[in-house]
């Protein structure tokens, strides 16, 4: 296995809640050893001040950067114009991947590849995650969507969140099956079940899924993030190696 372990700035969650900027916590995870880093949009304070703090930060240290983006493609069946300010942001940035939602591409009556086109012009790589609603996270309009992609041939890939797939009562390993093809990008955590019922992400072997079977038999290279809030560099430190140690098992 190849994979490269990005850390999305999530890992930092209450460092965050506290005040402080991404580009305080892409420090943190140069120290900790990572070279690649997915940075959240939701996370900016003054979005336009701290993309010059990152931009200055990479100029001074090589790690490559990844845009989460919490926003839908299609809303209403329309390609969402907020977009236009989305890669505007991903190219002054100079990431190499965004990560966004597909939304209600069931509606849209458009020509997808004429529309799509400010968004796919071989700037970065654009992929698609599940999320923990029916819209966005069920296998089925993933699968509708990704079916079209295809046909048009359009370059969109998929992120695998091995465990939104429980908040909407879907498998994760049939998801893994039916949307492999199109996974290029991973996002790792675990999930516990609390006594009422309730669902929430906990770090890994410390919930119920059994991420080192999810990660088996997938393609050897795909990137895997780090997603899930982390109290201490201990933790970090000893999760980074529970992953490399599978990952080389599986080499």
């Amino acid at each position: 296995m190849n994979n490269q372990i990005v850390a999305n700035l999530l890992i930092f969650e209450d460092k965050w809640k506290n005040g402080e900027k991404q580009s305080e916590l892409i420090q943190k995870a140069l120290e900790l050893g990572f070279s690649a880093i997915e940075i959240r949009r939701e996370y900016f304070f003054n979005i336009h001040e701290e993309i010059e703090e990152i931009k200055t930060l990479r100029m001074k240290n090589n790690f490559e950067l990844y845009y989460s983006i919490p926003d839908k493609i299609f809303v209403d069946g329309k390609v969402n114009q907020a977009f236009k300010n989305y890669i505007s942001e991903s190219k002054d940035l100079g990431v190499s991947k965004i990560k966004c939602n597909i939304g209600d591409f069931q509606n849209f009556k458009g020509n997808m590849k004429e529309e799509l086109s400010f968004i796919l012009d071989n700037s970065f790589e654009v992929n698609v995650e599940n999320d923990q609603s029916k819209e966005n996270g069920t296998i089925a309009p993933i699968q509708k969507f990704f079916v079209k992609v295809s046909n048009e041939g359009l370059d969109i890939g998929f992120v695998y969140d091995i465990g939104n797939w429980l908040f909407v009562s879907e498998s994760p390993e049939t998801a893994k099956e039916q949307l492999k093809t199109y996974t290029r990008y991973i996002h790792l955590k675990d999930i516990e079940k609390t006594s009422n019922s309730e669902l929430t992400v906990v770090g890994i072997d410390k919930g119920q899924l059994d991420w080192r079977k999810l990660l088996r038999d997938l393609l050897s290279d795909y990137p895997l993030a780090i997603e899930y809030p982390m109290e201490n560099n201990e933790d970090i430190h000893s999760d980074l190696k529970t992953i490399n140690t599978y990952l080389e098992t599986l080499s």
